[in-house]
């Protein structure tokens, strides 16, 4: 007489899975790679699962990266040059008077002065950058001056974004190099954009210039 019967728990005994990959195929059992025996449990649980996951996963490392390109903040500077046939003391009196920023930069709108007087260190005034359907104030400062030569602004934009654009002059070969500048500390992800896009609207910007002053 069997002490134990065919499903029992004896040391003769096999689960179900198991004895169906010894069978084979052909008996309804799974065939494994190499030959193999499938362990306890298979398939293996929640494999499903794990594989829905894994496309969320990537979404969610891809967004902790963006976020940290926000947070981690770099110093982007800008530039460029031009030549203008005109003297060099003419190209700074337009270039370091903000009344005539509209004149070159058509994204500036509506230039107020806050302070009196001529423009040196520490004068002020007020602008707004229009573009994309967004209109952003901007306040001024004006932290470097040296007369017929360099000007710098400290500009306060919208959403406390502080940037520094400036220009100089020098006489060379009977003509005037205007270098334009502009110094920023932004994200990372923001300097991307400034180097594709404010490369292009500071050249802009420079040949504008020249256009109007060779005009006169």
């Amino acid at each position: 007489r069997r002490a134990w019967g065919r499903r029992g728990r004896g040391p003769g005994a096999r689960s179900e899975p198991d004895a169906r990959a010894r069978r084979g195929p052909a008996a309804g059992g799974r065939a494994l790679r190499g030959g193999g025996r499938p362990g306890p449990g298979w398939p293996l649980p929640g494999w499903r699962t794990r594989a829905a996951v894994r496309p969320f996963a990537a979404i969610l490392v891809a967004l902790v990266i963006l976020f940290g390109a926000q947070l981690i903040r770099v110093k982007e500077r800008l530039t460029g040059k031009i030549r203008i046939d005109r003297l060099p003391a003419i190209v700074f009196a337009f270039v370091s008077d903000p009344r005539n920023s509209p004149q070159w930069n058509p994204r500036i709108h509506e230039v107020r002065p806050e302070s009196a007087g001529p423009v040196e260190v520490g004068y002020r005034y007020h602008y707004e950058v229009r573009g994309g359907g967004r209109t952003i104030p901007c306040n001024a400062e004006v932290i470097e001056y040296q007369a017929d030569r360099r000007i710098a602004t400290s500009v306060l934009m919208g959403g406390g974004i502080t940037n520094v654009f400036g220009y100089s002059v020098a006489a060379t070969e009977g003509e005037t190099l205007l270098t334009g500048f502009m110094d920023a500390r932004v994200s990372l992800l923001h300097s991307l954009v400034i180097r594709a896009i404010g490369s292009r609207r500071l050249s802009a910007n420079l040949a504008r210039m020249k256009n109007v002053l060779e005009a006169d």
